[in-house]
């Protein structure tokens, strides 16, 4: 018994000593050492602590947010008077920016979403499939392929090489029918339309804030392309999914991430002039819920 008693009060000690040797997490967000922070978040921090080093993430990206709709005048500048007018007569054309700080971290990753309060009223980003609806275009289907790589067709080959090549003449391989998405060659083939949309409006494009090297911290400034149903009367609710990453600090090589998605309101279309006009506003001044944390270490 004695014994036990021996071994719980080492053990003891150990963890004590252990806890000593390791930085407090509130240090490591003081002093900005995020690699280890989120590392931490993962590993060793409660939800509380979690949510404490989310927030200075958070408050240090400074995330800043823009939605507009495009206007008439400069579709047709882009694309024709023609082609804008029909487009523009079934959907919204919407530019979304997103612009977050540099942080001493090694990946930082945005995604958007928009979603309607209507569940009649959709948005989604500017792609072929979209883009058929904007500009009443069949978008084509599935294309048919054949596929040698099957296994039977590997050992036929394993065999022929086998047989020093002459097996070959008497060796059917058979291919195998498969289903692909169609090319971008077909696509534009078949949808000109949304294929001059595209060309004119660069879907999705992000460009670092920051240096780009060794050790540079990441931030970065995305602009996303949006298609919307025509629905004047329809609030519009965006969702941001950030994905912080450090990998430098980790010992066993993996990554650590940390995804903060928050939701805000951004209104109805026609109040976007007065909620964002020509500036950027701050993610956290816009109505929204509480961020909902994830991390991974992979």
């Amino acid at each position: 018994m004695r014994r036990m008693q021996g071994l719980l009060c080492a053990s003891i000690v150990l963890v004590a000593m252990l806890g000593a040797c390791a930085p407090r997490i509130s240090t490591l967000v003081a002093h900005k050492h995020y690699r280890e922070a989120i590392c931490a978040g993962h590993d060793l921090a409660g939800e509380g602590r979690r949510r404490g080093i989310s927030e200075a993430l958070a408050a240090d990206s400074e995330t800043y947010v823009h939605v507009r709709r495009v206007g008439p005048g400069e579709v047709v500048a882009r694309v024709g008077p023609a082609l804008a007018s029909e487009v523009l007569a079934r959907v919204d054309l919407v530019e979304i920016a997103v612009r977050s700080n540099t942080l001493p971290i090694d990946g930082l990753h945005a995604l958007v979403t928009v979603q309607g309060e209507d569940m009649g009223a959709a948005a989604a980003p500017m792609g072929w499939e979209t883009l058929g609806v904007a500009t009443g275009e069949q978008v084509p289907g599935p294309e048919q392929r054949v596929s040698y790589l099957t296994i039977r067709n590997f050992l036929r080959g394993v065999g022929v090489v086998a047989t020093a090549g002459l097996s070959l003449p008497y060796t059917n391989f058979k291919g195998r029918t498969v289903w692909v998405a169609p090319s971008a060659a077909t696509y534009a083939r078949e949808m000109p339309k949304a294929a001059a949309l595209l060309a004119a409006f660069v879907p999705a494009r992000c460009g670092a804030t920051g240096l780009q090297g060794d050790g540079d911290p990441a931030g970065q400034l995305c602009v996303v392309y949006f298609v919307f149903d025509r629905s004047p009367t329809t609030r519009w609710t965006l969702t941001l999914a950030q994905t912080y990453e450090a990998s430098r600090e980790v010992a066993d090589g993996k990554t650590c991430r940390h995804e903060r998605s928050s939701q805000v309101g951004i209104g109805a279309t026609g109040e976007w002039g007065t909620t964002f006009g020509p500036r950027m506003r701050r993610l956290e001044e816009l109505p929204g819920r509480p961020a909902v944390l994830g991390w991974t270490r992979e």
